[in-house]
């Protein structure tokens, strides 16, 4: 996942290896977390010598516990009755009960509470179903086997501060229908939000290719999900940040920037021929208006630099300064681990993918899956719309299927 400063959306890259090319390495790679990041600073998830091409599947079957273990995930700050209950629970041994959520006696405002949902919709067996007229309010957290807005909305915002730690889980998540519509928007400080999409084997019955642990739209549908935005994500180191320095300074100012105590921070390497690597800090305390104090000191064998170089000829002199990217959200869209899934020799094309599942071929035997992301239009004239913003996707992407 790209990080588009322009419009503050996020973009998905159509080809991962794409993304292994570019800029900056870490000092612990981050392979599988789809990070939020500006234009000029792309993180380089792989090292070079852990990337691999089309046929190189056994390699990195046997890789990639370590590539993993090696990924960071915002899990470490979800709450721990999120981690308990809704990561890596048992598959679906038989189809989930539709559920159609029903308001509650005496309503007046066609609104049900997630609290009242949860005692309609069970954790594990029940497709939860908002229905045409009803609005789900995110009042507590919410785990079910799968939630399909068929009509209705959910809405969860900073409203009083309920929405604060709040979190959604479920085995796929759809907005279907022209009516319906999922709006999550979390701009206060003190607000956070986790949306969990479980492996629970669970999958719309409607649309085949939509597959498993799916967060997307339907027929018309939107999702709407903005979390707290922030005036730079991005900025320039103001001084070189030496080795053993647990202090850095930036040009920008960082409160200007909407940076906060507790950010996770990663700063770019300045090294010749982008040899050098990167490292990941959290900001401990806010000392100036442009100095942050870290969680720890660089451990790099060489600076990063921030000194201006000679340009060629008669230039004027170039700035060389490293980039630091702030990579907190307040929203979190996450999930299970990925997982190795066997190929399907049914699964018949002319092409080396299809969306219909993992597609065996010379150069696959399984595919790599975590929780996708999907804008489906279903053939409906009503397009509907699917809008990501300041929010941070992980564990995300189907290595092997299509469109995914």
């Amino acid at each position: 996942q790209a990080y588009n400063q322009t419009n503050n959306k996020i973009a998905r890259t159509q080809d991962q290896r794409t993304t292994q090319q570019k800029i900056m390495k870490l000092h612990k790679p981050l392979p599988l977390a789809a990070l939020v990041l500006p234009p000029l600073l792309l993180l380089l998830l792989v090292r070079p010598a852990e990337s691999y091409n089309q046929g190189d599947e056994a390699l990195y079957l046997t890789n990639f516990p370590a590539i993993a273990s090696a990924s960071h995930s915002d899990l470490i700050h979800a709450p721990s009755s999120l981690l308990s209950s809704c990561v890596n629970q048992i598959k679906i041994s038989s189809p989930l009960t539709d559920v159609i959520v029903s308001l509650p006696v005496g309503s007046t405002d066609n609104v049900v509470t997630s609290t009242e949902a949860q005692t309609q919709c069970d954790e594990t067996t029940s497709h939860c179903i908002i229905p045409a007229g009803v609005t789900l309010r995110m009042d507590s957290p919410l785990n079910v086997g799968a939630l399909t807005l068929q009509g209705g909305s959910l809405y969860w915002n900073d409203d009083s501060g309920i929405a604060s730690n709040h979190y959604l889980c479920a085995g796929y998540i759809i907005a279907e229908g022209s009516t319906s519509l999922f709006s999550m928007d979390l701009s206060h400080q003190s607000s956070t939000g986790f949306i969990y999409i479980k492996n629970n084997g669970a999958a719309p019955s409607k649309v085949a290719m939509m597959g498993t642990r799916v967060l997307g739209t339907d027929e018309g549908g939107s999702m709407v999900i903005k979390g707290r935005e922030m005036k730079r994500t991005w900025s320039l180191l103001k001084s070189t940040f030496d080795m053993g320095d647990t202090a850095m300074s930036l040009i920008h100012d960082v409160n200007e920037m909407g940076w906060k105590v507790g950010d996770r921070i990663g700063v770019a390497p300045t090294a010749h021929g982008s040899s050098g690597t990167g490292q990941t800090f959290t900001i401990t305390s806010i000392t100036s208006t442009h100095t942050i104090q870290l969680s720890h000191s660089n451990t790099n064998d060489q600076p990063y630099d921030a000194t201006f170089i000679n340009g060629k000829s008669s230039s004027p002199p170039v700035l060389k300064s490293a980039e630091v990217i702030n990579l907190s959200r307040n929203i979190v869209i996450t999930g299970d681990d990925f997982e190795h899934v066997d190929c399907d020799p049914s699964i018949t094309s002319n092409e080396e993918t299809s969306s219909m599942g993992c597609k065996c071929s010379n150069t696959r035997t399984k595919c790599t899956v975590g929780l996708h992301t999907i804008h489906h239009n279903h053939g409906m004239s009503t397009a509907g719309t699917m809008v990501i913003e300041n929010t941070r996707v992980e564990k995300c992407g189907q290595r092997g299927i299509e469109g995914k």
